[in-house]
Formats: structure tokens, C-alpha cells, sequence
């Protein structure tokens, strides 16, 4: 009876795919995509990651940093694995695991969150990594698509909702017993449930009212200006890294065309396109660069340069 509504979705997904495949594929074949060896098995998840919440998470910053200095004292302080899970959040998720197992757990959606239980154990399990292995390996190799995915610890941001939603059943599991220590630890892990939520640490190195006040400083570009690229990067480091850095006049840029709606040659990926210009302002090689993927990408005419330090304009600034 569940042939016809499994056949439904997946004529659905394969619909809802379309658009991601027209972008994908093409890039797939151009860059071959993530090496595993080299770059995807160092990015599975390891035991400690499960908990890795980083350093400056109020309630459980000391354990991670106690874990990472007795087990892995090359871990940096910061590291695109700090996707962990607060420990009660887990703590509650595994009771939740235990309630569903039980033979009296036949509530009427029992079934539905036993289902969820399976798929997050078993999705989760394939991220992990036990000394040199990871199943990942079989993902890699079979699932369509899943060369392109760099960062696998990424995938316990899209286990929160199940995650934090089976935790839920647990916290109201436990509401539901007669013992008096159980409705009282029900009624105070609400409050600890959000307290160890709490992280000193910003991720994304933003300060935002700074990068607002700087996006607000942009003059309206000419209007014979059809795209732009960056001449002079900004001259202070915004999040520590080196001012004469690609990342730096790249990333800002981005930012820029987001809010003009203006193309820019400048830009920054894992997988950057040909000709891609890979220097920076002040190098007298990043002029060449830009001049030669406009050229290629025939960009050239009406490009513009735009000085993030002075916050100027300049027309047809490679001629």
C-alpha cells in the first residue's frame, strides 16, 4: 500500500533535483570534484565530534578542550568539525532512543519516530570515522552527487531537527513518569537545554554593524558599468587573516555584488571557474589576471574597479 505514495515522492524529488542538476553536473565534469583521500576523509566525523561544540560554549567549553588536549592536541581551536551537539541535548536524544525501544512505547506515532530513530542512527553512522575508516567511503563511491559534498561534519547541522525533535519526545517521556525526581528534572532541563546553547564564539567573523557601516560608505556605481572587479582591498583584517590574502578583497566583494546586483569577476569557492583570478590587489600580476579572464569570458566591456579603501569608482580601468 506504499508503493504509489513512495513512486509519488520520488517523481517529486527527481522534479525538485532539476535545477541542482543543471548547475551541478556541468561543474562536476569540469573540476572531477572532491578527492577523497586528500580532502573528504579528513572532514568525517570522529567520536569527540559528536560533542564538539567548541571551546567557548559556556556550559560544555572545558570538556571539549580537555578531550581535544588528552586526544588530539593538533585539533585548532577552531575547525569546520565544531558541528557537535550539546551533551544533555544527547543525553536526552539516547533516552529517547530507549523509550521508543521499549515494547509499552505504542503510541499511535510510535512508529513514525522509531522510523526517524533508524534513519538518524544509520545516516549518522555513515559521517563517522574509526581510526582511518569511515563508510563514508561507500557513500562517496555510490550516491550520486555525494563526490561534491567537502565538509561531511556539515551533515550534523541537518540532524538537529530529528535530533533536537527525539530529544523533545524524551524530555516529555520523562514529564510523563510518577516519580517526583523525574517531573522535577523535567522541569529544569528546559532551562539547561538553552543555557548550553549559549556560545561565546561567533562563527562567522562578522561583525555586522562594521560591514554594514561599510556596504552603506558604496557610491552607486556609473552607469556604463556592467560588472566590477576590486583595485585596493580594504586595509584592516576583519577576522584575522592576512590583509593581502585572496580571501580578503574576494569575500568583500561578494558581498558588494549581493547588494548592487552587479556581477564581479572577484569571488571565492572551492572550485573557482577558469581563468579564475587568483592574486590580489596591490600585485602587478592581478591586473594581467583579471585583464586575462575578462578576456577569456568576454567580460571586458564595461567593467568597472572599485577601491575598497578610498570606496571610489573607476571606468574601464584595464585600458
Amino acid at each position: 500500500r506504499c508503493l504509489a505514495p513512495l513512486a509519488g515522492l520520488a517523481a517529486l524529488a527527481a522534479v525538485v533535483n532539476l535545477p541542482f542538476l543543471r548547475l551541478y553536473l556541468p561543474k562536476a565534469r569540469e573540476t572531477g570534484m572532491h578527492d577523497y583521500a586528500g580532502m573528504v576523509a579528513q572532514y568525517t566525523l570522529s567520536p569527540l565530534d559528536l560533542i564538539h561544540v567548541g571551546e567557548r560554549n559556556w556550559l560544555w567549553g572545558w570538556l571539549v578542550r580537555a578531550l581535544n588536549q588528552a586526544f588530539r592536541p593538533e585539533m585548532p581551536f577552531w575547525t569546520e568539525q565544531m558541528t557537535g551537539f550539546p551533551v544533555l541535548l544527547l543525553l536526552l536524544f539516547a533516552g529517547a532512543l530507549v523509550w521508543l525501544a521499549r515494547p509499552r512505547a505504542g503510541e499511535p506515532r510510535a512508529a513514525l519516530w522509531r522510523a526517524v530513530a533508524v534513519a538518524v542512527l544509520v545516516t549518522w553512522a555513515l559521517t563517522m570515522r574509526f581510526g582511518e575508516v569511515s563508510p563514508w567511503w561507500w557513500v562517496y563511491q555510490g550516491v550520486p552527487g555525494a563526490k561534491a559534498a567537502r565538509v561531511v561534519a556539515r551533515y550534523q547541522i541537518f540532524l538537529a531537527v530529528p535530533v533536537t525533535a527525539l530529544a523533545v519526545l524524551g524530555l516529555a517521556a520523562l514529564a510523563g513518569q510518577r516519580a517526583r525526581l523525574a517531573r522535577a528534572l523535567a522541569a529544569l532541563l528546559p532551562l539547561l537545554l538553552v543555557a548550553e546553547q549559549v556560545n561565546a564564539y561567533a562563527p562567522r567573523f562578522l561583525d555586522r554593524p562594521l560591514e554594514a557601516g561599510r556596504l552603506a560608505r558604496l557610491p552607486a556605481p556609473p552607469a556604463e558599468c556592467r560588472a566590477f572587479f576590486v583595485t585596493a582591498a580594504r586595509a584592516e583584517s576583519r577576522f584575522g587573516e592576512k590583509v593581502e590574502d585572496i580571501y580578503n578583497h574576494n569575500t568583500e566583494a561578494m558581498l558588494v555584488a549581493e547588494l548592487l546586483r552587479l556581477p564581479t569577476v572577484n569571488g571565492i569557492s572551492t572550485f573557482n571557474p577558469p581563468h579564475w583570478p587568483g592574486s590580489f590587489p596591490p600585485r602587478a600580476e592581478y591586473l594581467e589576471a583579471v585583464r586575462r579572464y575578462a578576456d577569456a569570458w568576454r567580460v571586458g566591456e564595461g567593467l568597472c574597479g572599485l577601491d575598497l579603501q578610498a570606496f571610489t569608482w573607476s571606468v574601464a580601468p584595464l585600458r
